[in-house]
């Protein structure tokens, strides 16, 4: 036996033991077992931390209009326009398929240009996977939210101000039950025609008013029909986030609402106008 360098006799040193191919497999199935049940709680996170972006977007706007009805007289600021030919809304002026968000009445308090990763996009409705809306819309995003102009700002609601326009504009002080009346909430509108899913700028409510003339004694009254087409969009896994007229944000369910695009979750929160929409919709 060959001596040591010590003087002792020689050792042999162990041989490296090699992982088997079963044991292999079984580390493998260990770690994407783990991945498994890692990957819904990671997905989870990240659409919790979108629903949030989203609702922090909404108190910003909703802060921006707090600060405008300060400023005129309790008015709430006007959910659209028409400038000649030039289409106006809450957000800003489409001209010749340009958009001036200079022009909004809420630019003044919140100077936040309309783009991708703004505060007018949710960031579960990102730019791409929808299309503007209208034929002169610009090329670019405008924004993912919707306002309640139709109880609101009657009169200048794109749309739908000349058939509901002797309604009353409203001030801040004149909403009942304010933490229950929708201000701003994400919103899209699904043209079943052409298949397209598009942006919107208004919050419209599940039922429509159409004007009945009355007589001179008793001026227009109202016939509602149901809306094929409402507008809040239950995008973040089945919630719709909502600013209400009070300046707090919610999440909110259908509720029983009807889904009228189920492939966008598009529909609208409870079965009726009230309280939510047009709280006074019986009145008209």
């Amino acid at each position: 036996m060959a001596a040591s360098p010590a003087g002792g006799p020689a050792r042999c040193p162990h041989p490296r033991r090699a992982f088997s191919l079963i044991e292999l497999l079984v580390v493998v199935a260990i770690v994407s077992l783990l991945v498994s049940l890692l990957l819904p709680t990671l997905s989870a996170a990240r659409a919790q931390g979108r629903r949030t972006v989203c609702a922090s977007n909404l108190r910003q706007l909703t802060l921006a209009i707090v600060m405008y009805t300060s400023e005129n007289r309790g008015l709430f600021p006007p959910c659209g326009w028409k400038r000649g030919k030039i289409p106006g809304y809450w957000w800003g002026e489409i001209n010749n398929g340009k958009v001036d968000y200079t022009v909004s009445p809420l630019f003044k308090y919140i100077r936040s240009p309309l783009g991708e990763e703004t505060v007018y996009e949710c960031p579960d409705q990102p730019w791409g996977t929808y299309k503007p809306q209208g034929t002169n819309a610009p090329d670019k995003p405008t924004s993912t939210y919707g306002y309640n102009g139709y109880y609101l700002t009657p009169a200048a609601t794109p749309g739908w101000g000349p058939g509901i326009a002797k309604r009353p504009w409203q001030r801040m002080e004149s909403v009942p039950q304010p933490a229950q009346v929708f201000l701003l909430a994400d919103t899209m509108i699904y043209f079943a025609a052409k298949d397209e899913l598009c942006n919107d700028a208004l919050l419209d409510p599940p039922f429509l008013a159409q004007p009945n003339w009355a007589g001179p004694s008793k001026g227009t009254q109202y016939r509602w029909i149901p809306n094929d087409n409402p507008t809040t969009s239950f995008r973040h896994r089945g919630l719709t986030n909502v600013a209400s007229c009070d300046g707090h944000v919610d999440s909110f369910n259908p509720e029983g609402g009807r889904i009228a695009a189920p492939q966008y979750n598009l529909g609208a929160v409870g079965s009726a106008n009230n309280p939510h929409y047009v709280p006074d919709w019986k009145d008209w």
